[in-house]
């Protein structure tokens, strides 16, 4: 609807949105996975402390 009032071509490509939900998901397992992966293996004691 939005591309009709702008005047811009739609197309939609199951190709483009793939990639697109491959790579969030692979910024995701960075910047989430890891670092909680990492706390979780912290002491609960020492991770308190450390504030």
């Amino acid at each position: 609807m939005l591309s009709g009032v702008m005047a811009v071509p739609y197309v939609f490509d199951p190709v483009i949105n793939l990639r697109s939900l491959l790579f969030s998901a692979a910024i995701s397992v960075v910047f989430c996975y890891f670092p909680a992966r990492r706390a979780a293996r912290m002491d609960p004691i020492d991770a308190l402390r450390h504030e």
